[in-house]
């Protein structure tokens, strides 16, 4: 894993709309972010950034600005178009499709990638060396008379287990065996080992003389052979083909990586702490059986490796203190009241307090331009954040006002509008749209993507109709 310290350029929510762009000032992006794109450095113009610095691409005889950006949620590269005053703007049709042919995006072992897998450093397979000092941590680290008799050595074995990428844990104590050893018996020296859940079958066992088997993972309650510990541990244990001694050492299972895709990092940005909350807390009950999760407080500690940056980083020590102390007080650490005071104070402090107004505000100015499907959809989510029903007559009102003139008229004239029992709840209207908007779409020619010359450039079929 490795976490590339890069600084968001946050742009927030991007539409159609233009969106202003602060161009970096300096060639901060990784090789394999950056692709094709170069940097160029121009002087400051009286004390001032020059709108000129920044990334390019070369399109043969031009060149394209663009700027690596935070918009939706998401890391993109995006072109870059210049207003009558010199600033730079970019809208969402302007946004670079994360497969093409110049630039770049994160690596899969960069924590900012949305597919990182999240996973403990004990589970990952460690080198033949070390997987070899782990065989014999467990197996000749014996107190009292040597169990081994002169025989053929199983370090080839084990070496050659090794190499094929067999876990042997090194995190559990070796086990002391203090009996006499005798050629007769078989005593079975096995720690107690508390209940544990299911373990995955990454245990390698000695048996039988000098010789490397696999013992499987039981399941709690379900019985077992004398190579396997209680309650789902698996084992590793180690014959001695001269004297007949097993020595059996119970692994004890792990809860292993985190599954699925974490949520995007949190930077204090308002318009993206609503969907910061919905995403870890759909990553946080994927989750919920591994013990980053499961322990409220834990599940703190983890909520806040994702968020950072200077509007956040005062509130982060700040949480930490407060959970600390609670803990101190005498909560203890599996007490749910810790996520709830947390999530509360997220909500506090980062949500924006007037979003159903503003909700509303939006849904009064929203129209339909080229797509319905985007207007709809874009109409729902604001419907849910304004918290008015979606059938009352207000809502319908505004989804009629906000569609293409045109297509409002095409729903009225058409057979199933009944003027003098006109529809009372949403769902005919939406659904008539459609219908209207699609009959709409066959009487018309397919229309050219837009900015041929761009597509081109990044190696990229242009769009089709919306």
């Amino acid at each position: 894993m490795r976490k590339i310290g890069v600084d968001h350029n946050i742009i927030g929510e991007l539409d159609k709309t233009h969106k202003h762009v602060q161009r970096r000032q300096a060639d901060n992006l990784p090789n394999h972010i950056k692709g094709q794109a170069y940097f160029e450095s121009h002087p400051k113009l009286r004390g001032r950034a020059n709108p000129d610095t920044g990334y390019y691409i070369s399109t043969g005889t031009d060149k394209l600005a663009v700027e690596f950006i935070t918009a939706n949620g998401e890391d993109n590269w995006t072109q870059l178009r210049r207003e009558t005053d010199g600033t730079w703007y970019t809208t969402k049709e302007a946004l670079v499709p994360k497969e093409n042919r110049l630039l770049g995006w994160w690596n899969i072992d960069d924590s900012q990638h949305p597919d990182f897998f999240i996973h403990h450093p004990e589970h990952a397979l460690a080198p033949p060396e070390e997987t070899l000092a782990g065989g014999l941590h467990h197996i000749v680290t014996l107190q009292g008379a040597t169990p081994f008799t002169p025989q053929t050595p199983i370090l080839p074995q084990i070496e050659e287990a090794a190499t094929q990428g067999i876990v042997i844990p090194v995190d559990i104590a070796p086990i002391v065996s203090t009996l006499p050893v005798t050629s007769t018996s078989t005593p079975d020296i096995t720690p107690a080992q508390p209940p544990v859940v299911p373990s995955a079958p990454v245990i390698v066992a000695t048996s039988g003389p000098n010789t490397l088997t696999y013992i499987p993972p039981t399941i709690s309650g379900q019985e077992g052979g004398s190579g396997q510990g209680t309650g789902g541990a698996a084992s590793i244990a180690a014959t001695s083909g001269g004297t007949g001694q097993t020595v059996t050492v119970a692994a004890v299972s792990t809860n292993g990586g985190l599954k699925g895709t974490p949520p995007p990092h949190f930077s204090g940005d308002r318009d993206t702490s609503h969907n910061f909350l919905v995403n870890f807390s759909i990553f946080k009950f994927t989750n919920r059986n591994n013990d980053a999760m499961s322990n409220p407080a834990t599940c703190i500690t983890t909520a806040l490796t994702y968020m950072g940056r200077t509007l956040v980083n005062p509130w982060k020590e700040q949480q930490m203190m407060e959970l600390q102390a609670c803990i101190t007080r005498g909560t203890t650490d599996i007490d749910e009241v810790h996520w709830r005071t947390f999530e509360q104070a997220f909500k506090d402090t980062f949500y924006n307090t007037n979003v159903k107004a503003e909700a509303y505000q939006k849904l009064e100015n929203l129209k339909m331009k080229d797509n319905l499907d985007v207007f709809i959809s874009k109409f729902k989510r604001l419907v849910t954040a304004s918290g008015i029903d979606i059938n009352s007559h207000s809502i319908i009102h505004l989804f009629k006002k906000g569609l293409a003139g045109g297509l409002t008229t095409a729903i009225i004239n058409s057979q199933n509008y009944d003027p003098r029992n006109p529809w009372a709840t949403f769902q005919p209207w939406e659904e008539a749209a459609r219908t209207c908007n699609l009959r709409w779409k066959h009487t018309q020619e397919y229309r050219t993507g837009l900015c041929q010359g761009y597509y081109a450039a990044l190696g990229l079929k242009p769009r089709g109709p919306q």
